[in-house]
């Protein structure tokens, strides 16, 4: 006969195994279980590491009145899981050498702005308002118009200070259809 104690941990045992996971989804670009997805407000996309957990969050810049700031409407920070997942500043060299966006108003789409990442500028990115009110990054990927989620970025540490892109991986989910895509661009 089984006892009170068992059937008490048995029970137990049986709501962790079905109970929803408190952890955070995992990454979109990712199949890595160590890479999670952020859940940033107003997240547009994010970029991720071959060599760090560590994620840069890209979100919007709202007004307190919960528009768009047009002056800066794309804020780029850190996501540090290495850590308690607190968000961290961008340094200067990262902001201004590698994870920092410049945007300009984009000529083709009034109101929408035209995003590149300082370290590859030749790589245009749309961010877009949609009529309520959600922004998007939206970009071509694998030749097919996509809503961009996350950039993955594969690098090696050289000997010297700044280590070397292998390649980038945009991952994204095609605007009419929802179907998943990546491409991939080789420096």
């Amino acid at each position: 006969m089984i006892g009170f104690r068992q059937f008490f941990l048995a029970g137990l045992w049986a709501l962790a195994l079905t109970a929803p996971s408190q952890a955070a989804d995992q990454s979109f670009c990712s199949d890595d279980p160590r890479y999670p997805e952020p859940k940033d407000e107003d997240l547009v996309f994010y970029l991720q590491l071959s060599d760090k957990i560590d994620t840069v969050v890209y979100v919007v810049n709202r007004r307190a009145d919960g528009t768009v700031d047009t002056s800066d409407p794309v804020h780029v920070y850190w996501r540090w899981y290495e850590g308690t997942g607190e968000r961290r500043e961008l340094t200067f060299l990262q902001r201004n050498l590698a994870f920092g966006v410049q945007l300009a108003p984009s000529q083709d789409h009034p109101g929408d702005y035209v995003a590149r990442l300082n370290a590859y500028p030749n790589i245009p990115v749309l961010v877009d308002e949609a009529a309520d009110g959600n922004v998007r990054a939206l970009m071509t990927i694998a030749g097919k118009p996509a809503q961009l989620i996350c950039v993955y970025v594969e690098r090696r540490q050289l000997l010297g200070l700044l280590p070397q892109v292998l390649y980038i991986d945009f991952f994204g989910r095609t605007v009419n259809g929802g179907e998943r895509v990546v491409g991939r661009f080789t420096p």
